[in-house]
């Protein structure tokens, strides 16, 4: 009973780690991921999928054990959606003034609910059953062979493979989305004798369960030419300040701007998407904005 009663302590304390902290993972979400899903590939084989298992196979004292985990974990499921929000909710708070106090200021992207939460929640949602359970269930006898439904399963170790093959070709090959500005984005001003416009955007590899690379630049034109805003103290133009990194890794950001004989800004940001070490599924990423000295958009991502 102290096993599981660890590893329940040790599942739900990654959820509330997915949930509360504040700042990138940098790359570690996949990690925390994998350690749930052994978690609970541990315990559903520890309680014989009790949980799961059909009810013509359990016995009375099963049945009723089986009956109370699922009331018990549903409301159990009620107040951990709670704390979830709450703790989400301080963890944006946090992650707002550790992000404010830098250069960068607060990543100006709409990359939609993280996946971590997502996953977070997902874990709980599914095996609360079985940690209830697993934390309440009594040893058997020694002497007291195990019935049908407390047999040791084989299939949830397969969980672990499988969720790392599905995050690997997400990462690799999963279509690219784009990132819009997030509602709160709402910066420009005009330099003396030009325009200026704010540019937010990025695209998104492996569908949020890998990383978001970012484009942050204000550009002006006056007619002649347009280029990059030249006054650094407004901190407008950010290089990678936008980049989310919590299942994969962003390395190798770049951001070059170059203005052509017509005038017109290319605006370019490089970076690679690496799901693991030695670039092991990695995609190159190229972000492209061209704007022409009338303030006109060629190009943006």
């Amino acid at each position: 009973m102290r096993t599981r009663r660890i590893l329940v302590v040790a599942v739900l304390a990654i959820c509330a780690f997915l949930a509360a902290y504040p700042g990138s993972l940098h790359g570690a979400g996949i990690a925390a991921a994998l350690a749930l899903a052994a978690g609970d590939a541990a315990l559903v084989r520890a309680t014989g999928g009790l949980a799961f298992a059909r009810t013509r196979s359990l016995d009375e004292r099963q049945a009723a054990l089986r009956d109370l985990a699922y009331r018990r974990g549903f409301r159990l499921l009620g107040l951990a959606i709670v704390l979830v929000i709450v703790l989400g909710y301080a963890s944006d708070v946090a992650g707002f003034f550790l992000m404010a106090r830098g250069p960068a200021g607060v990543n100006q992207l709409d990359t939609g609910l993280a996946a971590r939460f997502l996953v977070a929640g997902l874990e709980l949602l599914v095996m609360m059953p079985t940690l209830v359970i697993a934390w309440s269930q009594r040893e058997p006898a020694d002497d007291d062979p195990a019935p049908a439904a407390q047999r040791p399963l084989g299939a949830p170790a397969l969980a672990v493979p499988a969720i790392l093959a599905a995050w690997l070709a997400a990462v690799a090959w999963a279509p690219v989305q784009t990132a819009a500005p997030s509602a709160g984005t709402s910066i420009g001003a005009d330099s003396p004798g030009s325009v200026c416009r704010h540019f937010a955007a990025g695209h998104t590899y492996g569908a949020g369960f890998g990383a978001t690379v970012g484009m942050r630049v204000e550009v002006c034109w006056n007619g002649r030419q347009a280029f990059v805003d030249p006054d650094p103290d407004r901190m407008v133009t950010a290089c990678g300040a936008d980049d989310v990194q919590d299942f994969a890794v962003v390395s190798g950001v770049r951001c070059d701007a170059t203005v052509d004989g017509t005038g017109t800004l290319h605006y370019t940001v490089r970076a690679r998407v690496s799901p693991l070490p030695l670039s092991i599924g990695a995609r190159d990423v190229i972000l492209r904005l061209a704007v022409t000295r009338d303030g006109a958009v060629l190009e943006r991502p």
